[in-house]
């Protein structure tokens, strides 16, 4: 047993379950589940462009900010590549002879101390007290000159001290340092943190992490806040520049965040701590401890042997076992992170046909296969391409299907049993040699002017909503698209997705139910389209991957060059350019094709140039009037075409709310 392994640990938990890395669904380790918000991703790159000279040797421009944030004396403040490395410093800088450690705790305090050579005296912890220690006790055991170590909340409880008790006994032993780790102090709400007292009382330090509440361990940043005389002694003990460029950007990102975003990301925690507490509760033979932080323990009463191990291989979910924590080697003891409600589902699932020895279980079986076709754009190709592929995948032997979650179109179709859907979904479902079904469409939006939609569900129209009224109102028709999507998966061997506009229109990315949303959902591997005929096709692919979180990064398989007039393979420098900057392949270049015989989607009216072959002498001419917002207006196509046998114009769609064009008079 390691005593001081941690969760986490991607490439060894894909290793032992034979499983792709993104394939992992990790519980074991305590992370924001979307990873790093936006506005640290962006610092990220705004630091790009002080990565070539050296950072401030020992941070000096982040403790003058950390001392404005806090409105304390900026001598108090330590920043390190990490919480981590302050805790490992503070044995070294104080020479530190003996550490009192409350156990179980969090393994780097005796790993620090034992490094430096340092007693420690372990005082164990009561299941009943929540793992939280005494506070008289340490006092009475702690010697003179020797530091405690607490978390606050604990690790690996979750639990609060009593911010009061921990205030008198710091005062009370003034020759006994006490360490106080916040790391996950962000994450309770209505927490009093001894910050504060830490800057005037020469005893006490206190640690805080950005890591966790942020998302972003990769990138390490922390720091600790003491006396200045401490705070000094710490510093000198730390190496030159050892905040880099992008973990200091990060963290005055953060400094200089409004506090209502923190807000709404603890409340956001609570609600998941919460579900999750529910369902690992409602196991056989289980018994949670509350918490304050982004994690629970929990005990499983008679839980098989290796059951941590037995989750990760079979399922493919990393769970904390922590039996090696020194107090709980026995028992049963385990830790989750706090994750999302459906993530929740499946770790209690699967636990529960453990316990019950029924594993493997149906639950996490293998994604059906799917595809998902998105764009830079609205009319980048995306349903011709999706039509096309329907047919590719279909001429090789597989039973496909088309689905799209969200469409805006005035040209719609009704299925044989009433139901009306996007013309598109029901040329991709011709490809697929299949009838059209309006799970293939569950949301149709047919507009009726610049702001507002007529709004149909699976095939029946639910009322109409002006743009802003359905961007709050959508995320209820989710339920239905995930149960259409379910359905048709069960059905079909592989499905074809498309999305809808782009995925980089950060103004919908919130409420978004078509495209990476419904991609990870469906856990499809998507297609970035981009019509090179328009120009800036490059900058586009990379200014849409900009917009991508990380988990929108990962689902990303390449891009797709699309209306490409002339030799492709002069294109190959800027496929070389894309797949060193984003680590992602130009997958394909597809040529122009004119006279595609797809209807079009959302197009309000007939594209210039069609109809101006030229009249013939016996040809009838016909005018035809476009009002503003006119339905299926695809029925003129032949008109269009000039004669029997002319195509109609390709497709488009949209992601937007209200897109039409003006009135048109076509004659032809």
């Amino acid at each position: 047993m390691n005593v001081f392994s941690h969760g986490g640990d991607l490439k060894s938990l894909a290793e032992e379950a034979c499983r792709p890395e993104r394939d992992i669904l990790d519980f074991s380790v305590n992370l924001r589940p979307e990873g790093m918000p936006e506005f640290i991703v962006s610092a990220l790159w705004k630091a790009m462009e002080n990565a070539v000279p050296y950072p401030s040797p020992d941070a000096a421009d982040l403790r003058e900010l950390a001392a404005v944030h806090y409105g304390l004396p900026s001598g108090c403040f330590v920043f390190g590549n990490g919480a981590n490395e302050l805790i490992h410093a503070l044995p070294r800088a104080l020479n530190l002879k003996q550490a009192v450690i409350p156990e179980p705790a969090f393994s780097e305090y005796r790993l620090a101390c034992l490094r430096h050579g340092t007693d420690v005296l372990s005082i164990r912890t009561e299941e009943r007290n929540s793992f939280l220690p005494s506070l008289c006790r340490l006092e009475e055991q702690a010697a003179d000159g020797s530091a405690v170590f607490l978390a606050n909340p604990s690790n690996p409880s979750g639990s609060l001290l009593d911010a009061a008790a921990l205030r008198r006994a710091v005062q009370s032993r003034p020759e006994v340092l006490w360490i106080i780790d916040e790391s996950f102090m962000d994450y309770a709400e209505g927490a009093e943190s001894l910050l504060r007292e830490a800057a005037l009382l020469p005893n006490l330090a206190v640690l805080r992490s950005l890591t966790k509440f942020y998302g972003m361990a990769g990138v390490r940043c922390g720091f600790s806040i003491c006396a200045a005389p401490l705070a000094e002694r710490l510093r000198q003990s730390l190496p030159a520049w050892n905040v880099n460029a992008f973990a200091a950007e990060a963290a005055k990102a953060v400094l200089k965040h409004p506090s209502s975003w923190a807000d709404r990301e603890r409340a956001r925690n609570r609600e998941r701590r919460d579900d999750l507490f529910r369902r690992l509760s409602s196991l056989p033979g289980a018994a949670v401890l509350p918490s304050e932080a982004n994690f629970l323990l929990f005990r499983l009463a008679g839980a098989p042997h290796g059951l941590a191990a037995r989750l990760l291989k079979k399922y493919g979910i990393a769970l904390r076992d922590c039996s090696n924590y020194p107090g709980l080697e026995t028992g049963g003891w385990f830790r989750s992170g706090v994750r999302t409600p459906e993530e929740h589902a499946l770790l209690a699932e699967a636990l529960r046909a453990e316990l019950a020895g029924n594993g493997p279980s149906i639950i996490r079986k293998s994604p059906r296969p799917a595809l998902m076709i998105q764009g830079t754009c609205s009319d980048a190709g995306k349903s011709v391409l999706t039509a096309a592929l329907c047919r590719i995948f279909l001429q090789d032997g597989y039973r496909v299907a088309p689905f799209k979650a969200q469409n805006m179109a005035l040209n719609s179709g009704v299925t044989a049993l009433g139901e009306e859907m996007g013309r598109a979904q029901i040329v991709q479902a011709q490809a697929c040699r299949i009838d059209p079904d309006a799970r293939m469409n569950p949301i149709l939006l047919k507009p009726h002017s610049n702001t507002g939609s007529q709004v149909i569900v699976m095939g029946r129209p639910v009322g109409s909503m002006d743009a802003r009224e359905y961007f709050t109102a959508k995320r209820r028709f989710w339920p239905d698209v995930c149960k259409a999507y379910d359905s048709l998966a069960d059905e079909y061997e592989l499905i074809c997705l498309e999305g809808a506009g782009s995925p980089g229109e950060i103004n919908l990315k919130s409420a978004d139910v078509v495209n990476m949303n419904m991609a990870r959902y469906a856990r499809a591997r998507v297609l970035l389209a981009g019509d090179i005929d328009r120009g800036g096709v490059y900058a586009s692919f990379l200014g849409t991957w900009m917009t991508f979180a990380p988990w929108e990064k990962e689902l990303l398989a390449g891009f797709v060059v699309n209306k490409f007039r002339g030799d492709p393979d002069l294109l190959a420098p800027a496929h070389s350019y894309m797949r060193n900057r984003t680590g992602k392949p130009v997958l394909g270049v597809i040529p122009m094709m004119r006279d595609i015989n797809i209807p079009e989607e959302d197009r309000a009216t007939l594209p210039p140039g069609h109809g101006e072959h030229g009249k013939h002498a016996d040809c009838l001419d016909v005018a035809v009037v476009m009002p503003a917002h006119v339905s299926n207006f695809t029925d003129f196509a032949p008109l269009a075409g000039g004669g029997a046998g002319r195509p109609a114009p390709p497709g488009a769609d949209t992601g937007g709310m209200g897109k039409s064009g003006p009135g048109h008079s076509a004659r032809h």
